[in-house]
C-alpha cells in the first residue's frame, strides 16, 4: 500500500489536516450512536463491530490531532467516514425540510387565521381553535 513521505504530509493544508481530524471525531460519534441502536435491539454482534468501529476512528482522530501522518488505510477510513457524514447530513436536511414545510403549510397559516378571523372575539376564539387542532 502506497504511504505518503513526511514532506508530502507537512505540505498539507491546515483546513484539510483539521477537516480530517473532525472527520474522524464525527464518524466516531456516529458508532456510538450505533452502538446505542444495537444495544436497545441486543443486536450484540452489531455493537461489537460499531464499537470497533468508533475505536478505529478514535484512534484515528488522536494520531491525527496529534500531527500523526495519514497512511492509506486512514484515507479509505476517512472516505468511508465521509459518505457516512454526508448520509447523515442528508437525512438531516431532510428531517429540516419537513419540520419547515410542516410550518409553512400547516403550523403558521392556522395560527395567523386564528390571529385574523378572531380579533376581540373570545368564543369564535376558541370555537376555531377547537376545529383547527382538535
Amino acid at each position: 500500500m502506497p504511504q505518503l513521505r513526511l514532506c508530502e504530509v507537512n505540505k498539507m493544508k491546515k483546513e484539510y489536516q483539521d477537516l480530517f481530524v473532525e472527520m474522524a471525531l464525527s464518524a466516531a460519534t456516529l458508532a456510538e450512536r450505533v452502538m446505542d441502536y444495537d444495544k436497545k435491539k441486543n443486536d450484540n454482534k452489531g455493537y461489537g463491530v460499531a464499537e470497533s468501529m468508533r475505536d478505529d476512528y478514535l484512534e484515528l482522530h488522536g494520531r491525527l490531532k496529534d500531527g500523526g501522518m495519514p497512511t492509506y488505510n486512514d484515507y479509505t477510513k476517512l472516505l468511508a467516514a465521509a459518505y457516512m457524514i454526508t448520509n447523515n447530513l442528508q437525512d438531516q436536511v431532510t428531517m429540516y425540510q419537513k419540520a419547515i414545510n410542516g410550518y409553512k403549510t400547516d403550523t403558521i397559516p392556522k395560527l395567523s387565521r386564528i390571529m385574523d378571523e378572531t380579533k376581540n372575539n373570545s368564543d369564535e376564539f376558541e370555537k376555531l381553535v377547537h376545529q383547527l387542532f382538535d
